[in-house]
């Protein structure tokens, strides 16, 4: 039974990280509550920040290395184990998300003096370097009717800048491109560009996301749509490691299902705690910044983690046992009662479930 989800706490957030774990279909949770005076295991792995409370019957579906933790890096087949018999250097499994559905169009709703209009766009190459642009270094400002895009100052960013201006003109939409002191900034004017962006993607830098049809674009087009979000908030680490800053805790870890998903080891770490700050000698209040970083399995030097098409494995950072008093949760989802954690797979307690796995719990295909 789930203390926690992650650091998520409400059902509704829970009904959120459902609906990714299920390919973006809108599957019923219910959350049943009841009073615990018992042991709790706190699990982390090398791939996220967040730590999962559970009690100790809970499961999770894990991959061992064969032969044992001394091994070369084989990993088994993987099985459901209860959180009291993990081990340390256990891997679990994120989903790599293999679905394939292709949009032609991307729509919003809006009401116009008190009746419901819809607007569509085509869903091109160009609206998704637009899209990816827009999610690293965009906003909407509705009063001026116009969409901004802000970058730095040297030449390979005025290079983008024109790139990026191009595109949005292949979508029938006029740009204007200001070159300054402070960099080149780019502005598209379009209501309806901005209000499908603003749907899909967020406002604010707080409030930025991946809309769930991202998720299930093939991976060509969405590995397009990754490298345009990195050129404007990524930069690469070293050949075949980039890293991306946001102080949007949604989309860090959407992204991490999305560069999943594109073939690279994706982490989360918080690089600065939310809190009172000094910036320029003035305090202010700072959000929580986090990193992602991304890197492609063949570059990965520690053997911390691992890939293969359907999943994402990562070793298990520390086990914590605490003894606790309070209320747990027993998450009921429709199918089988599995989902995904900000981190890993799970099952609910109250289901008898095989030791073993056949079929993938997230996307229903045969093990590998």
């Amino acid at each position: 039974m789930i203390h926690a989800w992650g650091e998520a706490h409400t059902p509704q957030a829970r009904e959120n990280q459902t609906e990714w774990a299920r390919c973006s279909k809108h599957i019923p949770i219910w959350a049943q509550s009841h009073q615990l005076e018992g042991d709790l295991i706190g699990i982390r792995t090398w791939g996220s920040y967040a730590e999962t409370w559970c009690t100790p019957e809970h499961p999770f579906l894990v991959s061992k290395l064969l032969g044992g933790h001394d091994s070369k890096g084989i990993l088994t087949q993987v099985q459901w184990i209860e959180a009291n018999i993990l081990q340390k250097n256990d891997f679990l499994c994120l989903p790599r998300n293999q679905e394939a559905i292709i949009q032609d169009s991307i729509s919003n709703c809006f009401t116009y003096r008190g009746r419901s209009k819809r607007e569509t766009l085509p869903l091109t190459d160009d609206f998704l370097v637009v899209a990816g642009w827009y999610l690293a270094e965009g906003w909407f400002s509705p009063k001026s009717r116009e969409i901004i895009f802000a970058l730095g100052k040297n030449l390979l960013e005025y290079q983008r800048a024109f790139e990026l201006r191009s595109s949005i003109e292949r979508l029938g939409i006029s740009t204007r491109l200001v070159v300054s002191e402070n960099g080149v900034r780019v502005s598209a004017y379009s209501m309806k560009l901005g209000r499908i962006l603003a749907s899909h993607f967020g406002s604010g830098a707080t409030e930025k996301k991946l809309s769930a049809w991202v998720l299930n674009l093939p991976i060509e087009m969405a590995d397009s749509f990754l490298r345009s979000y990195l050129a404007g908030d990524g930069h690469m680490e070293e050949e075949g490691k980039f890293r991306a800053s946001t102080v949007s805790r949604q989309l860090a870890h959407d992204l991490q299902l999305l560069g999943t998903k594109c073939g690279y080891l994706t982490t989360v770490r918080v690089k600065r705690k939310g809190g009172l700050g000094l910036i320029l000698g003035r305090q202010v209040n700072l959000n929580e910044c986090y990193n992602v970083d991304f890197v492609l399995f063949s570059n990965q030097r520690k053997k911390r983690s691992s890939l293969d098409r359907q999943f994402a494995y990562y070793q298990i950072r520390a086990i914590e046992h605490v003894r606790y008093k309070g209320p747990v949760f027993n998450l009921q989802v429709e199918i089988d009662n599995s989902f995904c954690t900000l981190a890993h797979i799970t099952h609910n307690c109250g289901t008898l479930i095989p030791t073993t796995v056949d079929r993938c719990p997230y996307c229903g295909g045969p093990q590998r």
